[in-house]
């Protein structure tokens, strides 16, 4: 049941397309396949000059669950490069706990980029969160800190990229604090 519902998830965030004989990863010779890359090309990838082939790269390791393993070090790597395009480090984060279910591998990431100055960061980092669930509750008290100024003013004065942040916050506090992990 718990694979079927990752499975389900990993397809409607990341909108690949999965091969039904190898559960999202090719059954190519040579090792794991995903789309016809092997991990190996995939972990090349995420360091393409080309933003949306970083972006693929991160979202096709959601897509090989526990084939993907050889893509953790690059993952990590991607994930703690403020530099790094910040959808491509919100898929690397998805990804890495797809894999892993190591919280402590990107939680703290998570929350550097919460903490940052860059309001997309902040907001991807917040959905991020909100996936992993329960193992972000270390989130708790950043994720409290960063609606703090916009709890206190009247919601009708809020811009709209705060309102979504507010609505996005309080949803990932309901689910970590409670509902579950989206997974």
């Amino acid at each position: 049941m718990r694979e079927a519902v990752v499975l389900l998830f990993c397809l409607a965030l990341v909108g690949f397309g999965c091969d039904q004989e190898g559960g999202g990863v090719d059954g190519l010779a040579g090792g794991p396949h995903y789309q016809g890359k092997s991990v190996g090309e995939w972990v090349e990838a995420l360091s393409d000059q080309d933003v949306y082939t970083r972006r693929d790269a991160a979202k096709a390791f959601a897509q090989m669950g526990q084939d993907g393993q050889e893509g953790v070090p690059a993952l990590k790597e991607t994930l703690a490069n403020p530099k790094q395009d910040n959808l491509v480090r919100y898929h690397a984060a998805v990804s890495l706990w797809t894999i892993t279910q190591d919280a402590a591998s990107v939680v703290p990431q998570l929350i550097m980029m919460l903490n940052g100055r860059d309001a997309d960061a902040r907001y991807r980092a917040v959905l991020a969160l909100q996936a992993v669930g329960p193992a972000a509750s270390a989130a708790v008290p950043h994720l409290n800190k960063a609606i703090e100024p916009l709890s206190q003013r009247d919601y009708s004065t809020l811009l709209d990229d705060e309102q979504l942040l507010l609505a996005t916050v309080r949803d990932a506090l309901s689910k970590i604090e409670g509902e579950g992990s989206a997974f």
